[in-house]
């Protein structure tokens, strides 16, 4: 039995050292993760850990939690339906929106574009009338924008199960969006990763991914478009280079953020692809969201 001592916050300074954390647990049959510290934990290091969690069970790994009903974050990870997602049998808290912070539970990808229209409505919706407001259908369009373009790269080249969820913490205005799966990876997906040396590393095709996009297995012979794959990353990071957002993508031992390129031990890895996607809700205002959408679609 190999326990993970959970860290107690995972911001996004604190993430890349919190998936090698997670990490710890490939080599090893049976898991126990200790929640006892844990307090404060951003959408992407949670949904990271059901992202890990499906993926070993998946393997056939045997998980068991420990202390999670006594942690600080258990009535946040309740509301996320975190336990739900990992197909761990909890008892859930009927969900009730906050008036200030906004989330959406962690959902499983179904219907990409209905999924993604849901979440973005959710988010921005004004408190009084239960609609969103005309001061924030820019903020609308980009999270609807980031979660299309993100799931139908998981919908068509995973094969695994896709996670999302949204958040929009009030304090600090920030919006935070954040799509994984627990498949293949980027690299796998690539039609010529068996041959072109130049994709040799998760690293190197992550990088190569959000430069250009280059065609995958089923893109290439289904969709006949051989610069489909990865499009949709790329696109998303040019998006958050525009509205001076952040944008982390992390897949097998890749972790590249909006400033950084880095890699994760072997025995580390993340088995599947996480993107996490992060601007200021107040930036969004100021700016014509429509035309930054199709400039960075180019």
């Amino acid at each position: 039995m190999f326990k993970i001592q959970l860290p107690a916050n995972v911001f996004e300074d604190e993430l890349f050292k919190f998936i090698s954390t997670l990490g710890k647990g490939n080599n090893h049959t049976e898991i126990v993760l200790d929640f006892k510290n844990v307090t404060h934990y951003i959408p992407a290091a949670t949904v990271a850990m059901v992202t890990a969690i499906t993926q070993w069970k998946k393997s056939g790994k045997k998980i068991r939690l420990k202390n999670h009903a006594k942690c600080k974050a258990h009535h946040y990870l309740q509301r996320m339906e975190f336990f739900k997602r990992c197909g761990i049998k909890h008892k859930e808290l009927i969900i009730k929106q906050e008036k200030v912070d906004r989330f959406v539970p962690i959902k499983d990808f179904e219907n990409v574009s209905l999924l993604a229209a849901e979440i973005a409505q959710n988010i921005t919706r004004d408190d009084q009338e239960g609609s969103d407001t005309d001061d924030d259908t820019g903020v609308k369009d980009c999270i609807e924008y980031v979660i299309t373009q993100l799931g139908n790269n998981v919908s068509k080249h995973s094969d695994g199960n896709g996670f999302v969820t949204a958040q929009y913490h009030a304090n600090k205005d920030i919006v935070r969006v954040v799509v994984a799966d627990n498949g293949m990876g980027i690299r796998d997906s690539f039609s010529d990763t068996s041959y072109n040396t130049e994709l040799a590393t998760d690293l190197a095709a992550v990088v190569k991914s959000l430069v250009s996009g280059i065609s995958s297995k089923k893109s290439a012979a289904t969709d006949g478009d051989l610069n489909s794959d990865g499009i949709g990353l790329a696109n998303v990071c040019a998006l958050a280079t525009k509205i001076e957002g952040d944008f982390i993508l992390i897949s097998g031992r890749a972790y590249v953020t909006s400033d950084e390129q880095r890699e994760l031990l072997e025995e580390f890895r993340f088995n599947g692809t996480l993107a996490a996607f992060s601007f200021k809700r107040s930036r969004i205002k100021t700016l014509d969201v429509s035309e930054i959408i199709q400039a960075a679609s180019k």
